[in-house]
């Protein structure tokens, strides 16, 4: 019988589960054994090199790295006295007494006294397409305030090989910790270096049933612990480490961390020590260390840029913003620029074709990203260069000809007048020597201060935390997890005195440039970093700002606006909450803050202090702490004999060592930084628009339904809504409707996208143009690039607006008592001067407190804040080093070798570890059928088009009778999106219903890819309920055949049940643990009237839709009220609520009083009845004692 026997690759042979090495040998002297991905890194191995080297010395026919194939007549079963030192390959070591045959014949294979055949039994029908194709294993109601009316119901290093990781990690410092493969040899078996692919010895000596072997028991144990749960993310990269590693090399604990150390050392530990002005001592990671490392990772630096970007009216980035552009001082940005091999600074003079310039600052212009400078025209006068200094222009950096080197070292540098002499002290600029022929970048830094709790439980266990941003990353690298950097944190010191320290930290780096490595450029590079927004949530925000927030009548750390009670509820107060008031400056705040202390040493001053305070809208964390301390201590110093001059020295002494340590808030004075606090705390969406508007209409709703039992047929109705293009999984209606009070930020981001198809009839009309008004503002601000910012901000004004006014209508009072809804007013401003609002969400930063946690649950607790930083070094240590990061050694500038680089990116269970961010699939990606699914079928187009849809239109190709047409499953959008049959897109500007997606194999050999799209009819009007576009799918529709290149993105649609009017309910079964249960839910039954709403309330892809759509068909259609009589109407209700209160509370005080009067009447002349009683009593009973004495 002839079996045939494929001999791969250079001695390897197959069997159905294990590939084996028949040149080299394992442990027991056996053909290796080796996993099937890893063959061709296996041919690298010395080990397999001096085999073979070996085996072809002793006359064997030379192995090469083909295919081939031999016919072997006889098969020979391996018997136990068979002579294995008879195999040449083999080294004559001892073998362990044990029976491989039966391993053998277990595992399906054959064993011939050959010494490098190995024979695999036949094959048949399933079983041989199973092993020709292997597959690898596999490695996330009535009331005029429904505000008040519910507030008030409550309502590390990786070898090629095993072989070379034991001998090139055996070096003198891990040698102790390391053990060799020879060594593993003469292990027990019940140690590390045991091989993981074992076999299944039957015969008692290896029996770990009832487990297959002891790496599966292993396995099983370590991965059911009862506390120490693995995820299983976490199950299959330890699994990967131990097929990759197969258990040989592996470190002990204290050789791992000796390593870790080393590593840091290497890369620099970026940690400091700090102690704030109160004392407390924390670390902090120093922030130009880790923007260091973006600057020397290929994959971040390719999408930095250095400076301002003014394209038009278009606006995506920061840099589009108008800070960087235009109120960002000159000194701040970026001093240099290189152009045609020169280099040219701020502040030094230019020589130009015909005449001179001095460039203050560099921008880039428009779509090509021109290098021009924004500078003063320099003319020759009579007694020299005249600076114009009166008016700033913009010129390109291609006219510049000779720079400041260039004229001095051919002297050709003219005097310049006396007006213009200030302007020659700078030349040449400072930073010119210091960096030589080096360029000199600045850094925009974006903050993220917040408390977090460092337990999992409910406990909590309040830490003080800072993380940062690269604000000259690209938006698409910016919002990801792999971008955020943590800075410090602390138990003990407040968030104003880590600003201390991150003051200092910033003007020490910005001061003194460090020496980075641009990788992109390949050369060394000076870098400094500067502020340029703070992200927060509102109470964090406030604190940098030294504002109480709702505790003060000036509320708004952004302006001058508030007052009162009284006068925020009169007729002019209250409209003054709708608008901007006068800004607020750091000097006026820190004057008013100094004003505070000064008051602090004079005698009986604390009530006029804590007044004064609450009138500015002022309270310093770090001042309180020093104004009621010298309060107190003025207090007590008055008790003594000392005269009041005395005691002013005294406590001015104290006063005067307190500001000389900082008792200040350090964020109101970097002005040298360019760092306006109040300016540069823009309104953050997730906390004031989700978390704030969106929440507290929630309320509202939740209370206007509970009251007539109709939460389940909102939860119906939720339930029933198609999320098809809205990128959510699923709406959770159950969770919401029943945990109404427990919601989080993605719930109401859910809500503000869908919730008008559920409650358009459940709802007063002016609730419902709320929900209405609340969905175009989040579509508003959830852009991701604004193409006319100024129209976009016209727009966006205008929601705002009618959104207050909206929200004045149904809930006066929560205008007077919820600040948020005067930050709104803010968001224009913040999003011309940062650029789209998502820019400075805090969504990215509050994921990454989960990262931080990890980092606080594992530690002791003794040091927290240096524990957390270390933890934070060796995380971005790892990620930079696996990311191919250059780093500095006494050789110079190097990074990990191929082999690590290639590891990672070749296993997304590890690059998943250090975060790196998924590839995307590229527009145009097809996912083709599988290709035993029935529906893959070739065929020509006259029977691939039978019974399609697409038999509407010809042949999208030529060759008719030669081209061959076949299905797909899905492609990839030109956002990126999954379209699959059935989905509603858009395309080439119009809407459409994918009916069919199939590919042509062309004559030529190439393939394309089409979709079948059968077109929506847009209707001329709006939605009279709604506001939104009306689709209308009919029979005749046309079908367009288009490249899938030119599907732009899917989108949201619901069905019109307004018009239709005759939606009904069914009952679906509801699935619980997986499962089919005997309950049911109710679901909306929607007719097929092919009338669809198209929701431009979604907030993913609503740029492309709403360019898509005629203006006329998006704009909001008002609210055709006018907005003073809104406010007069809503005043009067908040003057007669406050009437009402009063009158109420005088009425339960004297309901009260007669209440105690009556009781404590009644309870008079009990009691003197009882006296009466008792008296009587106690007189008879002495007369009866009387009387029996007598007797």
């Amino acid at each position: 019988m002839l079996h045939k026997v494929t001999e791969d690759d250079g001695g390897l042979l197959h069997n159905e589960f294990y590939t084996y090495c028949t040149l080299c040998s394992d442990q027991f002297g056996q053909p290796k054994k080796i996993d099937r991905k890893n063959v061709q890194r296996h041919f690298r191995t010395k080990t397999h090199l001096k085999f073979k080297a070996r085996y072809e010395r002793q006359g064997a026919p030379a192995v090469n790295n083909t295919n081939q194939a031999c016919e072997v007549t006889e098969v020979a079963l391996m018997s136990d006295n068979y002579d294995y030192s008879a195999n040449t390959s083999i080294p004559p070591w001892e073998l362990p007494n044990m029976s491989f045959k039966a391993s053998c014949i277990d595992a399906n294979v054959v064993y011939t006294p050959s010494p490098d055949k190995l024979v695999e039994r036949p094959y048949s029908g399933s079983e041989y397409e199973a092993a020709r194709n292997p597959r690898q294993e596999e490695l996330g109601i009535d009331s005029d305030d429904l505000f008040e009316a519910s507030r008030e119901q409550g309502g590390p290093s990786i070898s090629s090989s095993e072989q070379e990781s034991s001998s090139d990690t055996s070096d003198s410092d891990s040698g102790d910790d390391l053990e060799s493969e020879f060594d593993m040899g003469n292990r027990s078996e019940d140690t590390y270096g045991m091989s993981f692919d074992q076999h299944v010895i039957v015969d008692g000596t290896n029996d770990w049933s009832p487990w297959p072997s002891k790496s599966m028991f292993l396995a099983d144990l370590i991965m059911n612990s009862k506390r120490l749960k693995f995820t299983r993310r976490q199950m299959r990269v330890l699994l990967a480490y131990a097929r990759e590693t197969q258990g040989r090399g592996v470190p002990s604990l204290k050789s791992l961390k000796k390593t870790q150390s080393a590593l840091k050392n290497k890369l620099g530990n970026p940690m400091i020590r700090k102690v704030s002005p109160n004392g407390n001592i924390f670390y902090m990671n120093q922030i130009i260390k880790g923007i260091a490392q973006d600057m020397a990772n290929p994959y971040l630096r390719k999408y930095m840029n250095f400076y301002p970007h003014f394209d038009g009216n278009r606006m995506s980035e920061v840099w589009h913003g108008s800070k960087m552009l235009c109120d960002a001082p000159d000194h701040l940005l970026t001093p240099m620029i290189r152009y045609n091999g020169k280099i040219f600074y701020v502040n030094e003079l230019v020589k130009r074709k015909n005449d001179w310039f001095l460039p203050l600052r560099w921008i880039m212009m428009d779509e090509r990203c021109e290098p021009c400078a924004i500078g003063y025209k320099v003319g020759e006068q009579p007694g020299g260069l005249h600076v114009h200094n009166d008016r700033r222009i913009i010129v390109p950096v291609s006219g510049f000809c000779q720079s400041f080197p260039e004229l001095m070292a051919h002297k050709i540098i003219p005097e310049f007048d006396d007006d213009s002499q200030s302007f020659l002290t700078g030349m040449p600029h400072p930073l010119r020597d210091l960096a030589k022929s080096q360029p000199v970048y600045s850094i925009p830094i974006i903050l993220f201060m917040d408390d977090v709790s460092g337990n999992i439980t409910r406990q909590w266990n309040k830490h003080i935390s800072s993380y940062i941003s690269n604000g000259a990353l690209a938006r698409q690298v910016l919002h990801s997890e792999y971008s955020v950097r943590f800075v410090l944190t602390s138990k003990h010191a407040e968030a104003a005195e880590l600003m201390h320290g991150i003051r200092e930290d910033l003007r020490e780096s910005f001061r003194y440039p460090i020496v980075a490595f641009d990788c992109e450029a390949q050369e060394e590079v000076l870098i400094r970093p500067y502020p340029l927004f703070s992200s927060a949530d509102n109470p964090m925000q406030a604190e940098q700002c030294s504002c109480p927030l709702q505790n003060a009548n000036i509320f708004c750390r952004t302006c001058h606006v508030g007052g009162t009670n009284e006068f925020k509820q009169s007729e002019m107060g209250y409209a003054t909450l709708f608008r901007p008031g006068e800004m607020r400056t750091p000097t006026q705040t820190l004057g008013r803050i100094n004003a505070l202390l000064d008051m602090s040493i004079q005698a009986a001053q604390k009530t006029r202090i804590k007044d004064q305070a609450r009138d500015w809208g002022v309270k310093d964390t770090l001042g309180q702490i020093v104004i009621d301390k010298l309060v107190d201590m003025g207090q007590k110093l008055r008790t003594t004999s000392r005269t009041n001059a005395e005691i002013t020295a005294t406590l001015q002494t104290e006063l005067e060592i307190a500001r000389h340590k900082g008792c200040v808030n350090a964020f109101l004075d970097m002005d040298d930084l360019g760092f306006n606090v109040h300016e540069d705390t823009p309104t953050e969406i997730l906390h004031t628009i989700l978390l704030g508007v969106v929440k507290y209409f929630w309320g509202q709703t939740v209370f206007v339904l509970s009251k007539p039992h109709r939460m389940h047929l909102l939860e119906t109705r939720l339930g029933s809504i198609d999320v098809a293009g809205l990128n959510i999984d699923s709406i959770l209606e159950g969770y919401i409707c029943h945990y109404t009070g427990s919601l989080i930020g993605k719930h109401f981001k859910i809500l503000a996208q869908v919730m008008p198809f559920a409650c358009y009839d459940l709802v007063h009309c002016d609730l419902f143009e709320v929900w209405l008004l609340l969905g175009q503002l989040t579509g508003l601000l959830w852009y991701t690039e604004i193409n006319h910012v100024d129209n976009y901000l016209v727009e966006l004004q205008a929601i705002i607006d009618e959104f207050l006014t909206a929200a004045a209508r149904c809930s006066p009072s929560i205008i007077v008592h919820k600040p948020k809804f005067h930050f709104l007013v803010h968001l224009p401003m913040y999003i011309r001067r940062f650029g789209p609002a998502i820019l400075f969400s805090t969504e990215r930063f509050e994921s990454f407190h989960g990262v931080f946690r990890a980092g606080s649950l594992f530690s002791n607790h003794h040091a927290p804040s240096r524990d957390i930083a270390e933890y934070f070094v060796g995380l971005d240590r790892l990620k930079h080093i696996c990311s191919g990061g250059y780093w500095q050694d006494s050789t110079g500038w190097r990074q990990a070798s191929p082999l690590v680089q290639n590891f990672i990116s070749e296993h997304k269970e590890f690059s998943n570890l250090i975060g790196f961010p998924s590839a995307t699939k590229h527009p145009g990606f097809v996912t083709t059928l599988p290709s035993k699914s029935p529906l893959l079928s070739y065929k020509y187009w006259h029977e691939f088009s039978a019974n399609k849809s697409i038999y509407l239109f010809n042949a999208p190709c030529l060759d008719i009778n030669r081209d061959i047409y076949f299905c797909v499953l899905s492609v990839t959008s030109k956002t990126g999106d999954t379209i699959k049959v059935g989905s509603n897109v858009l395309f080439q500007r119009e809407f459409g219903q994918v009916k069919s997606l199939f590919a042509c194999k062309t004559s030529d050999g190439g393939t394309r890819h089409f979709a079948a799209i059968k077109h929506y009819h847009i209707s001329p009007v709006k939605h009279t309920v709604f506001n939104m576009p009306i689709l209308m799918l009919e029979h005749n529709s046309n079908v367009s055949c288009i490249p899938i290149q030119d599907i732009i993105c899917p989108i949201n649609i619901q069905h019109d049940c307004v018009e239709s009017r005759n939606c009904s309910q069914y009952q679906v079964t509801e699935r619980q643990e997986r499962e089919d249960t005997s309950r049911t839910q109710n679901r909306v039954q929607h007719l097929d009237d092919g009338r669809f709403v198209l929701n431009i309330h979604g907030l993913h892809n609503a740029s492309h839709i709403r360019q898509a759509l005629p203006p006329s068909l998006v704009q909001w259609r008002g609210l055709n009220v006018d907005p003073v009589e809104v406010r007069h109407a809503a005043v009067q209700k908040l003057a007669e609520a406050s009437t009402n209160k009063v009158i109420q509370a005088e009425a339960r005080k004297a309901a009260k009083n007669a209440f105690s009067t009556i009781v404590h009447g009644k309870s008079g002349d009990l009691e003197s009845q009882n006296s009466a009683i008792t008296i009587s009593s106690s007189g008879q009973g002495i007369k009866r004692r009387r009387t029996t004495h007598k007797a």
